[in-house]
């Protein structure tokens, strides 16, 4: 008989970013629980979040004494092993309330300073200026007379100084329409601004997990349609070497890069301390940052062997409802594919190319032939089951 597995207590408040870690947890073998702000979400559609704990958004996001009283008692009730957060505002919470976190280990993250300093689009940019690291320039405005001195050449980008997952970014093409957008922004009360450099070109990032200012491991990746290629690229592995190594930066990070297309110079954009959005590609692809970061804990530090390659998105096919990976805790050899698909979906799913493609392709990993449940149901999600409920 096997060893029970392993729970991990994942808090977030951003569905997509949820779903992106429980699915890598999954795939490293370990049981996620939920803890989030609210009831319903794009991720209660995932069977890999079921099992939830659901705080009030105030309570979440500053860490108050009865949420972290709550999110105590559910981690001795439930045998959880591992907190960790995976949006900015939770990371931001467990780096300041690590230490009231009891019966469970933390998830490796960097300090409180480090993390501000990135997360912060401004401090960045004078960090990435100071260690003369190559970025676009950019300027701090503060009024819309700020526009008349701007000496930058056209077209910019403008975005708030601290946010994620773009909110904020646009693009302005001269002088006139920055003049009369920092205006309407001045009566919007969301000065001051940071105006960059427009690069033309082509966006590339780079996952990292550092180790106390030490890459542990990494991947160049960039996004091409349904799917993610990750390529070799030593430019941007050195550039994030030398920035985790300035700062003994510890924990994950996802650093957000451009290739100027007129000079073929590689500029980096901005830096996001914590988890990402479209972490299970690198998860799929065989780089697991949670089950690497989860080995930081230890004594041990597994060897890592960089690696390069494309990785397809089947949950980007339309009609698609989840599609999720996980491994057996008994025979690590032996996965589970749990996958939906609207009534619509299905058919053309079984006739795409890529459906072509994996029947010729997955066989040369089988040992056995697959044993497979193919029903068609009721509804579009999981129900809750009526004979074990738990408020």
């Amino acid at each position: 008989m096997g060893s029970s597995p392993r729970q991990v207590l994942v808090l977030s408040t951003i569905p997509d970013f949820t779903l992106a870690v429980i699915r890598t947890a999954a795939l490293a073998g370990w049981v996620p629980h939920v803890c989030s702000d609210q009831a319903w979400g794009a991720d209660r559609l995932s069977a890999h979040a079921q099992r939830r704990l659901h705080l009030p958004h105030r309570d979440l996001v500053e860490g108050t004494p009865e949420a972290l009283e709550r999110i105590n008692r559910y981690v001795a009730s439930r045998g959880i092993e591992l907190v960790l957060a995976t949006d900015t505002r939770c990371t931001r919470m467990l780096i300041a309330r690590a230490g009231a976190i009891r019966g469970a280990a933390v998830f490796p993250m960097p300090t409180a300073e480090v993390f501000e300093q990135f997360y912060d689009k401004w401090t960045y940019y004078q960090f990435l200026v100071e260690h003369r690291l190559p970025t676009p320039r950019t300027v701090l405005v503060r009024s819309p007379e700020d526009a008349d001195r701007l000496d930058l050449d056209w077209p910019v980008m403008v975005k708030p100084p601290r946010g994620e997952s773009g909110t904020g970014v646009r693009r302005v093409d001269d002088r006139g329409a920055l003049r009369r957008d920092l205006e309407a922004s001045a009566a919007g009360g969301t000065l001051p601004l940071l105006v960059q450099e427009f690069l033309p070109g082509q966006d590339i990032d780079l996952d990292l997990l550092a180790d106390r200012g030490e890459l542990d491991a990494w991947l160049v990746q960039r996004r091409a349609g349904a799917d993610m290629h990750f390529p070799e690229d030593d430019r941007l592995v050195s550039l994030g070497r030398s920035m985790c190594q300035a700062v003994r930066y510890h924990g994950v990070g996802h650093v957000d890069m451009r290739i100027d297309e007129r000079t073929g110079e590689l500029k980096i954009i901005e830096f996001n301390p914590r988890f990402w959005g479209t972490l299970f590609f690198a998860s799929w692809f065989g780089v697991n940052f949670f089950e690497r970061g989860v080995a930081l804990l230890g004594a041990e530090r597994p060897p890592f062997t960089p690696r390069s390659g494309v990785c397809h998105w089947l949950g980007a096919e339309p009609g698609n409802l989840w599609f999720d990976w996980s491994r057996s805790v008994e025979n690590p050899h032996e996965f589970v594919l749990v996958e939906a698909f609207t009534d619509d979906g299905a058919g053309p799913h079984v006739t795409s190319a890529h459906f072509a493609a994996a029947m010729t392709t997955l066989p040369q990993a089988l040992a056995a032939t697959p044993r497979i449940i193919s029903r068609q149901v009721d509804g579009a999600g999981w129900d809750a089951m009526g004979e074990m409920k738990i408020d």
